[in-house]
């Protein structure tokens, strides 16, 4: 099991000026794992996920993504971002593209991929997110659930080995949520590591085979998903069920 160990964190800590925001993190991140990430809001769940490429720096502690510590001065973390995507909870299309482009930038420009390829490559993973009708269409007329479809489609489209999630239906309209958590269901399917920032515990209990539950920048509790439901292990995720379920 050790051999395929992706992401490991120790001892992570991270505080916004005198706000400490996480309290020594440690976790193991396996190939294939769906990681759901729960817990109140401000327990830090975004941040460590913010810090795993790096759009948060730590103030201390050591994250290895296949062996190698990102927090080294010496690591590309330009190189760890093309292996290690994210898709945010507010989408971050270019608004002066269409869906295509979107799509195709960053395989040309960072992949150094051909534009041809790079197309074929996008038109393949629109159409697995459901979007193949709306290749050309301007990203500014999409609905909030199109868009986020378009964001994992993007996502998909550099290959990577982890993708992370921030709460990817919290700016939807409530209709729109379960077609795109059907799409991250496809995508957890199809064997990514994925760890995913969410509030829907009934789509974290489908999709992910471990549950990271997270309180005052601690991990309370991390295992794995049925037996946290069934027996969540401290007196604070039992009272955090309580009131989501």
């Amino acid at each position: 099991m050790e051999n395929n160990k992706i992401i490991e964190i120790k001892d992570l800590y991270l505080n916004f000026d005198k706000l400490e925001v996480l309290k020594g993190i440690s976790l193991d991140v396996y190939s294939k794992d769906v990681i759901a990430i729960i817990g109140s809001s401000g327990s830090g769940k975004s941040t460590l996920l913010r810090c795993l490429n790096l759009l948060e720096k730590p103030d201390s502690g050591i994250i290895k993504y296949k062996g190698i510590n990102i927090l080294d001065k010496k690591t590309n973390i330009d190189d760890v971002r093309k292996s290690i995507g994210m898709v945010f909870q507010s989408f971050n299309l270019f608004d002066n593209m269409n869906v295509l482009e979107n799509c195709t930038i960053a395989q040309i420009k960072v992949l150094k991929r051909n534009k041809e390829e790079a197309i074929e490559i996008a038109k393949k993973y629109l159409i697995q997110v459901g979007m193949g009708d709306f290749i050309y269409s301007d990203s500014r007329s999409l609905s909030g659930g199109q868009k986020q479809r378009v964001a994992i489609a993007r996502s998909l489209c550099m290959n990577p080995d982890v993708i992370l999630f921030d709460e990817p239906t919290s700016a939807l309209d409530p209709e729109m949520v379960s077609e795109v958590l059907n799409v991250i269901k496809d995508v957890a399917n199809s064997g990514i590591t994925m760890l995913i920032v969410t509030h829907e515990m009934g789509f974290a209990r489908e999709v992910s085979n471990k549950i990271l539950f997270l309180n005052d920048g601690y991990v309370e509790v991390f295992k794995d998903t049925n037996e946290f439901f069934e027996n969540p292990g401290s007196p604070r995720a039992c009272e955090f069920l309580r009131k989501v379920l």
